[in-house]
């Protein structure tokens, strides 16, 4: 059975993979529409990713351990 496009969107894990991508989105609008000025509330960011509140603190904690992977 085929799953829909929509059903793919709704699925935790293919948001947590898609994460980056979704942040990254995110940044781009705010460059495009020169509002990088303004700050961003985190509750703002976490809405429109689909992440949970903790999900940022995490990110920042992993970047030195993918750098030092490298």
């Amino acid at each position: 059975m085929l799953k829909s496009e929509h059903s793919y969107t709704l699925s935790n894990s293919w948001c947590r993979e898609q994460s980056d991508r979704l942040m990254a989105f995110e940044i781009l609008k705010r460059y495009i529409r020169h509002e990088t000025q303004i700050p961003i509330s985190t509750e703002d960011l976490y809405d429109k990713i689909g992440v949970s509140k903790t999900y940022i603190r995490r990110l920042l904690k992993s970047i030195p351990e993918k750098l030092n992977e490298q």
